[in-house]
Order: structure tokens, then C-alpha cells, then sequence
């Protein structure tokens, strides 16, 4: 990945050299400072990674607001726009070859658009406003998906995801996750500080090795053979299962825990 920064239509490193790089050689990118990215035209059929996110954590919520312009980036792979103040992805149609998405504290509210990704692997929306996640059913290939600090309430539609491997929900108001029984290869799952009280329907997700419900207040957890890890500070949890102390490695601040 370079630092770049663009002048005169033509893209430069930015390592003090300001060697300008014919759009050849240009296929991974991470701007310094505020790119105008309509200027990106030259090298918007070639590009594969593109970070435009703010590495700093704050302040964020600032910079690059419109990326209308990745419309032509028809073979753009992965892309971050963390931090930014972008609040519409819906160019973002045109890249069907997007694999890798980094959403996370922008203000974007809807992700409709990103079911013209099917090959979408990653997507972070990590304290984005989105609410409906419904679109994702078409994105059959998501391996990992983070919505934690969302204000998502329901995930009934990931039940079409069935490759799905990685899921965070933490800190939001999801209360049902029965849907998750469709997601047999989940591997990770985090439902911490939300209110779901049920987990019976994950005992279908035989895949399902790390759980984590640190002050959750689930009621009954029936442990499947396959689960390795359980994490539960601030938990509140009844088990089920003559299996699970044997099977697991529990992780928790209690100092008495109800079998």
C-alpha cells in the first residue's frame, strides 16, 4: 500500500520524492489528507485497493463526503472508508467485484446498494447508522460481518448468508437470533450488551466455536459439542448440556455460574 496524493490529473507518492506513478503501476492506494477523488478517472479500471479512511481516531466524521466517482471502479477489490463523513454508497453498485468494504464510522444509513455485491467477503459497519440489513441476503458469500455500535434490530435476513463465518452485534438492538440457525459455518459469533435472551437455535450452527455474551442476559444456553469458547463477563446465563464444562473454555468475571 502507498501514501499518495494527486496534482495536475497525475498520482505521487508521498514519501518526499513526489515520484509521479504512471497508471500502470497504480493498483493499491492510501490517500494522506483529503482526496478529490473525481481526479481518480485515469486510474479508476485498474484499481484493486483504495483506502480513504482516516487514520487517525479522531477527529472523525470529517474530510471526504462523496465518492460518486468509484462508480468507475469496476475492478476495485477492497476499499475503507473509515471515518470519513460519506453518507451515500450507492456508486458503489457498479463495483461488482468489491470483496472487502470498511464502513465503519462513517455516516452512512443505507447499504440497499450492496446487494449488487455478491462477491462481498467483508463488511465492516462498525458504529455506522444504519438500521436494515435486509439487502445482505443477496451478499451469499459474506464471511465476516461487524455491526456492532449500529442501530440494527433485526438479522432474520443473514439467514441466507450461509457462508457466514464472523458476526458481531455488539451494542445493539437485536433480540432474535434464530434466523442464525440457517448459518451452519458460523465460527464467531459476539452478542454482547444486547437483549437477546434465547440462544436454543444455535445448536444448528455446528460450526460455532467462540461466544461471546459478556452483559447479556441470556436465559438458557444449550451448549453444541462443537463450541469451544465462551465468553461471559457481566453475563447473566443458565447452561444446559451435561457436555459443556468439559467441551469449553469459559471466560468470566463471576464468581458463580448456573448449570
Amino acid at each position: 500500500m502507498m501514501d499518495w496524493f494527486l496534482k495536475d490529473g497525475g498520482i505521487y507518492t508521498y514519501d518526499g520524492t513526489e515520484r509521479f506513478l504512471p497508471p500502470r503501476h497504480v493498483k493499491y492506494l492510501r490517500h494522506t489528507g483529503v482526496p478529490n477523488i473525481n481526479e481518480l478517472v485515469t486510474y479508476a479500471t485498474i484499481l484493486h485497493t483504495l483506502d480513504l479512511g482516516r487514520a487517525d481516531p479522531n477527529p472523525i466524521g470529517t474530510g471526504l463526503t462523496n465518492v460518486d466517482a468509484l462508480a468507475a471502479c469496476t475492478s476495485l477489490h477492497t476499499l475503507s472508508l473509515d471515518g470519513t463523513t460519506v453518507t451515500n454508497v450507492d456508486a458503489l453498485t457498479a463495483c461488482t467485484n468489491l470483496h472487502t468494504l470498511n464502513l465503519g464510522r462513517t455516516r452512512v444509513i443505507n447499504v440497499d446498494t450492496l446487494a449488487a455485491c455478491p462477491s462481498l467477503h467483508t463488511l465492516n459497519l462498525h458504529s455506522t447508522r444504519v438500521t436494515n440489513v435486509d439487502a445482505l441476503a443477496a451478499c451469499t458469500s459474506l464471511h465476516t460481518l461487524v455491526l456492532d455500535y449500529t442501530k440494527v434490530t433485526n438479522v432474520d435476513a443473514l439467514a441466507a448468508c450461509t457462508s457466514l463465518h464472523t458476526l458481531v452485534l455488539d451494542y445493539t438492538k437485536v433480540t432474535n437470533v434464530d434466523a442464525l440457525a440457517a448459518c451452519t459455518s458460523l465460527h464467531t459469533l459476539s452478542l454482547d450488551y444486547t437483549q437477546v435472551r434465547n440462544l436454543n437455535a444455535l445448536v444448528a450452527c455446528t460450526s460455532l466455536h467462540t461466544l461471546s455474551l459478556c452483559g447479556t442476559k441470556v436465559k438458557t444456553l444449550v451448549a453444541g459439542t462443537s463450541l469451544h469458547t465462551v465468553y461471559l463477563d457481566f453475563a447473566k446465563v443458565k447452561f444446559q448440556g451435561p457436555r459443556f464444562l468439559s467441551a469449553c473454555t469459559i471466560h468470566s468475571d463471576l464468581d458463580e455460574l448456573n448449570f
